[in-house]
Protein backbone atom coordinates (compact mmCIF):
# COMPACT_ATOMS: atom_id res chain seq x y z
CA UNK A 1 0.00 0.00 0.00
CA UNK A 2 1.52 3.54 -0.63
CA UNK A 3 1.78 6.36 1.71
CA UNK A 4 1.44 9.97 1.06
CA UNK A 5 4.27 12.20 1.90
CA UNK A 6 2.31 13.34 5.01
CA UNK A 7 1.35 9.66 6.51
CA UNK A 8 5.33 8.64 5.86
CA UNK A 9 6.12 12.24 7.13
CA UNK A 10 4.29 10.58 10.44
CA UNK A 11 6.05 6.96 10.01
CA UNK A 12 9.75 8.41 10.18
CA UNK A 13 8.55 10.23 13.92
CA UNK A 14 7.08 7.10 15.09
CA UNK A 15 10.36 5.41 13.84
CA UNK A 16 12.46 7.90 15.51
CA UNK A 17 10.69 7.56 18.73
CA UNK A 18 10.36 3.54 18.89
CA UNK A 19 13.94 3.36 17.34
CA UNK A 20 16.45 6.15 17.77
CA UNK A 21 15.16 7.64 21.39
CA UNK A 22 17.35 6.71 24.26
CA UNK A 23 14.20 7.31 26.50
CA UNK A 24 11.83 5.26 27.96
CA UNK A 25 8.83 6.21 26.06
CA UNK A 26 6.04 8.41 27.61
CA UNK A 27 2.72 7.78 27.73
CA UNK A 28 2.30 10.29 25.18
CA UNK A 29 4.93 9.09 22.98
CA UNK A 30 3.00 5.60 22.92
CA UNK A 31 -0.41 7.02 22.48
CA UNK A 32 1.31 9.14 19.86
CA UNK A 33 2.47 6.19 18.26
CA UNK A 34 -0.60 4.05 18.43
CA UNK A 35 -2.76 7.20 16.72
CA UNK A 36 -0.21 7.23 14.06
CA UNK A 37 1.57 3.92 12.91
CA UNK A 38 0.74 2.95 9.52
CA UNK A 39 0.82 -1.00 9.43
CA UNK A 40 1.53 -0.52 5.55
CA UNK A 41 4.80 1.13 6.12
CA UNK A 42 6.02 -2.55 7.19
CA UNK A 43 3.33 -4.88 6.32
CA UNK A 44 0.75 -5.86 3.55
CA UNK A 45 -2.08 -4.64 4.77
CA UNK A 46 -4.27 -6.82 2.38
CA UNK A 47 -2.16 -9.59 2.68
CA UNK A 48 -1.68 -9.88 6.24
CA UNK A 49 -5.39 -8.30 6.91
CA UNK A 50 -3.50 -6.53 9.47
CA UNK A 51 -6.15 -3.87 9.83
CA UNK A 52 -4.86 -2.12 13.56
CA UNK A 53 -7.72 -0.92 15.73
CA UNK A 54 -7.97 2.82 15.79
CA UNK A 55 -6.50 4.56 19.71
CA UNK A 56 -10.18 5.84 20.80
CA UNK A 57 -11.95 2.42 19.93
CA UNK A 58 -9.37 0.59 21.61
CA UNK A 59 -9.89 3.23 24.65
CA UNK A 60 -13.41 2.01 24.38
CA UNK A 61 -12.94 -1.83 23.89
CA UNK A 62 -10.82 -1.23 26.95
CA UNK A 63 -13.35 -0.20 29.53
CA UNK A 64 -15.67 -2.98 28.60
CA UNK A 65 -13.47 -6.16 27.96
CA UNK A 66 -12.68 -8.33 30.90
CA UNK A 67 -9.65 -6.82 32.87
CA UNK A 68 -8.65 -9.47 35.35
CA UNK A 69 -6.46 -12.09 35.95
CA UNK A 70 -4.23 -14.23 33.21
CA UNK A 71 -5.17 -11.93 29.76
CA UNK A 72 -4.22 -13.11 26.53
CA UNK A 73 -4.59 -10.71 23.37
CA UNK A 74 -4.63 -12.68 20.21
CA UNK A 75 -3.74 -11.51 16.51
CA UNK A 76 -1.98 -8.58 18.86
CA UNK A 77 -0.84 -6.23 16.30
CA UNK A 78 1.52 -3.99 18.20
CA UNK A 79 -0.51 -4.48 21.28
CA UNK A 80 -2.66 -1.54 21.34
CA UNK A 81 -6.18 -4.09 22.97
CA UNK A 82 -3.08 -5.00 25.77
CA UNK A 83 -2.18 -1.14 26.27
CA UNK A 84 -5.87 0.09 26.37
CA UNK A 85 -7.10 -2.68 28.91
CA UNK A 86 -3.57 -1.88 31.05
CA UNK A 87 -4.18 1.47 31.39
CA UNK A 88 -8.43 1.17 31.84
CA UNK A 89 -6.58 -1.31 34.91
CA UNK A 90 -4.69 1.77 35.90
CA UNK A 91 -6.15 1.87 39.48
CA UNK A 92 -7.69 -1.40 39.73
CA UNK A 93 -4.51 -3.12 39.00
CA UNK A 94 -6.81 -6.54 38.62
CA UNK A 95 -5.27 -7.32 35.68
CA UNK A 96 -1.82 -10.24 36.95
CA UNK A 97 -0.62 -11.19 33.50
CA UNK A 98 -0.73 -10.28 30.03
CA UNK A 99 0.21 -11.93 27.48
CA UNK A 100 0.15 -10.88 23.20
CA UNK A 101 0.45 -13.70 20.59
CA UNK A 102 1.32 -11.94 17.55
CA UNK A 103 2.73 -13.74 14.25
CA UNK A 104 4.40 -11.04 12.43
CA UNK A 105 7.74 -10.10 13.88
CA UNK A 106 8.17 -6.79 13.24
CA UNK A 107 5.34 -5.62 14.85
CA UNK A 108 6.00 -7.98 17.82
CA UNK A 109 9.48 -5.97 17.97
CA UNK A 110 7.77 -3.08 18.12
CA UNK A 111 4.75 -4.10 20.57
CA UNK A 112 7.17 -4.99 23.08
CA UNK A 113 8.21 -1.31 23.55
CA UNK A 114 4.84 -0.35 23.69
CA UNK A 115 3.53 -2.56 26.19
CA UNK A 116 6.57 -3.87 27.98
CA UNK A 117 4.88 -5.16 31.01
CA UNK A 118 3.16 -8.02 28.66
CA UNK A 119 4.80 -11.18 27.39
CA UNK A 120 5.05 -11.29 24.20
CA UNK A 121 4.83 -14.88 21.83
CA UNK A 122 6.13 -14.58 18.06
CA UNK A 123 3.78 -17.35 16.54
CA UNK A 124 0.24 -18.00 15.13
CA UNK A 125 -2.70 -18.73 17.18
CA UNK A 126 -3.45 -21.61 15.64
CA UNK A 127 -0.26 -23.76 17.05
CA UNK A 128 -1.51 -25.39 19.57
CA UNK A 129 1.74 -25.84 21.31
CA UNK A 130 1.18 -21.64 22.31
CA UNK A 131 -1.74 -21.77 24.09
CA UNK A 132 -0.82 -25.56 26.05
CA UNK A 133 2.44 -23.08 26.88
CA UNK A 134 0.18 -20.44 28.24
CA UNK A 135 -1.95 -22.51 30.07
CA UNK A 136 1.10 -24.81 31.83
CA UNK A 137 2.69 -21.56 33.22
CA UNK A 138 -0.66 -19.79 34.22
CA UNK A 139 -2.57 -22.67 35.23
CA UNK A 140 -5.65 -20.77 33.40
CA UNK A 141 -6.35 -17.95 30.98
CA UNK A 142 -9.09 -15.46 32.58
CA UNK A 143 -9.70 -13.11 29.64
CA UNK A 144 -8.97 -13.09 25.77
CA UNK A 145 -9.15 -10.39 23.66
CA UNK A 146 -8.84 -10.00 19.88
CA UNK A 147 -9.36 -7.91 16.78
CA UNK A 148 -8.40 -11.31 14.23
CA UNK A 149 -8.00 -10.65 10.83
CA UNK A 150 -10.97 -11.46 8.51
CA UNK A 151 -10.82 -13.59 5.61
CA UNK A 152 -9.51 -17.33 4.58
CA UNK A 153 -7.78 -19.43 6.79
CA UNK A 154 -4.95 -19.83 3.99
CA UNK A 155 -3.31 -17.16 6.30
CA UNK A 156 -2.44 -19.55 8.12
CA UNK A 157 0.36 -22.32 7.70
CA UNK A 158 -0.48 -24.19 11.51
CA UNK A 159 -2.65 -27.94 11.59
CA UNK A 160 -6.13 -26.73 12.60
CA UNK A 161 -7.10 -30.43 13.23
CA UNK A 162 -7.23 -29.72 17.04
CA UNK A 163 -9.95 -27.52 16.07
CA UNK A 164 -13.55 -28.68 14.83
CA UNK A 165 -14.18 -25.95 13.17
CA UNK A 166 -12.78 -26.64 9.83
CA UNK A 167 -14.58 -23.80 7.46
CA UNK A 168 -12.60 -21.35 5.85
CA UNK A 169 -13.06 -17.78 7.89
CA UNK A 170 -10.19 -17.06 10.01
CA UNK A 171 -12.68 -15.39 12.67
CA UNK A 172 -14.69 -17.73 13.39
CA UNK A 173 -11.77 -20.01 13.83
CA UNK A 174 -10.19 -17.59 16.46
CA UNK A 175 -13.96 -17.00 18.28
CA UNK A 176 -13.40 -21.43 18.58
CA UNK A 177 -9.69 -20.87 20.28
CA UNK A 178 -10.92 -18.15 22.45
CA UNK A 179 -14.13 -20.08 23.60
CA UNK A 180 -12.40 -23.01 24.39
CA UNK A 181 -9.94 -21.71 26.04
CA UNK A 182 -11.68 -19.90 28.82
CA UNK A 183 -13.02 -21.39 32.13
CA UNK A 184 -16.54 -23.34 31.59
CA UNK A 185 -18.70 -21.90 33.50
CA UNK A 186 -22.29 -20.65 32.93
CA UNK A 187 -21.52 -16.77 32.30
CA UNK A 188 -18.30 -15.94 30.34
CA UNK A 189 -19.40 -12.56 29.99
CA UNK A 190 -16.21 -10.62 29.94
CA UNK A 191 -14.00 -13.07 29.12
CA UNK A 192 -14.39 -13.25 25.36
CA UNK A 193 -14.06 -9.82 23.79
CA UNK A 194 -13.59 -8.81 20.25
CA UNK A 195 -13.73 -6.51 17.39
CA UNK A 196 -15.38 -7.86 13.92
CA UNK A 197 -16.70 -7.22 10.90
CA UNK A 198 -20.23 -6.70 10.81
CA UNK A 199 -20.94 -9.18 8.54
CA UNK A 200 -19.52 -11.74 11.31
CA UNK A 201 -22.19 -11.08 14.06
CA UNK A 202 -25.40 -11.95 14.96
CA UNK A 203 -26.28 -8.35 15.19
CA UNK A 204 -25.93 -4.92 13.67
CA UNK A 205 -25.73 -1.77 15.65
CA UNK A 206 -23.28 0.14 14.61
CA UNK A 207 -24.19 3.17 12.25
CA UNK A 208 -27.76 2.31 12.79
CA UNK A 209 -30.73 4.04 14.27
CA UNK A 210 -31.35 0.85 16.60
CA UNK A 211 -29.88 -2.64 18.14
CA UNK A 212 -30.72 -5.55 15.15
CA UNK A 213 -30.27 -9.21 15.64
CA UNK A 214 -29.59 -11.22 12.49
CA UNK A 215 -29.67 -14.46 11.68
CA UNK A 216 -25.50 -15.31 10.57
CA UNK A 217 -24.98 -18.14 8.38
CA UNK A 218 -21.13 -17.91 9.04
CA UNK A 219 -21.70 -18.05 12.85
CA UNK A 220 -24.52 -20.71 12.67
CA UNK A 221 -21.84 -23.06 10.93
CA UNK A 222 -19.17 -22.55 13.50
CA UNK A 223 -21.96 -23.36 16.35
CA UNK A 224 -22.65 -26.30 14.75
CA UNK A 225 -19.19 -27.70 14.02
CA UNK A 226 -17.71 -26.60 17.20
CA UNK A 227 -20.36 -27.53 19.36
CA UNK A 228 -20.60 -24.30 21.22
CA UNK A 229 -22.86 -22.44 21.54
CA UNK A 230 -22.75 -18.72 22.43
CA UNK A 231 -24.46 -15.63 22.55
CA UNK A 232 -22.97 -12.40 21.09
CA UNK A 233 -24.07 -9.24 22.38
CA UNK A 234 -22.47 -4.99 22.40
CA UNK A 235 -22.40 -2.96 25.39
CA UNK A 236 -23.47 0.03 23.61
CA UNK A 237 -20.39 0.83 21.72
CA UNK A 238 -21.17 2.07 17.98
CA UNK A 239 -18.15 1.64 16.19
CA UNK A 240 -19.05 3.66 13.96
CA UNK A 241 -17.95 6.68 15.17
CA UNK A 242 -14.56 5.29 14.58
CA UNK A 243 -13.48 5.81 11.22
CA UNK A 244 -9.67 6.36 11.53
CA UNK A 245 -9.34 2.56 10.57
CA UNK A 246 -6.35 2.57 8.13
CA UNK A 247 -6.71 1.05 4.98
CA UNK A 248 -9.80 -0.17 4.84
CA UNK A 249 -13.84 1.11 5.15
CA UNK A 250 -15.10 -2.28 6.72
CA UNK A 251 -17.46 -1.79 9.38
CA UNK A 252 -17.18 -3.45 12.69
CA UNK A 253 -18.57 -4.54 15.71
CA UNK A 254 -17.50 -4.48 19.60
CA UNK A 255 -19.00 -7.95 20.88
CA UNK A 256 -18.90 -9.67 24.04
CA UNK A 257 -19.60 -13.72 24.26
CA UNK A 258 -21.36 -15.60 26.47
CA UNK A 259 -22.18 -19.56 26.31
CA UNK A 260 -25.18 -20.73 26.86
CA UNK A 261 -25.69 -23.33 29.30
CA UNK A 262 -28.47 -26.42 29.46
CA UNK A 263 -30.58 -25.91 32.57
CA UNK A 264 -30.20 -28.84 34.82
CA UNK A 265 -33.46 -30.97 35.11
CA UNK A 266 -35.24 -30.45 38.04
Amino acid sequence: MKLTKAELRLQHQVQQLLFNNREKLTFSDREFIYKNFHPGYISDIAKDSAYFTPLDMAYDFGLFCGRYGVCVDMCAGIGILTFAARTRDHYDKKIKHSICIERNERFAEIGKKLVPKAEWIVGDIFDKSIWDYIIDKYGKINCIYSNPPFGKVSKTDCDRSWLKYQGSEIDMAAIEIALSMVPKTPYVGKRVSMILPQGSTTFQYSGRPYYKEVDNRKVNKLIKESGIDFYMSNPGIDCSVYSDFKGTKINVEYVDFEIKTKKAKS
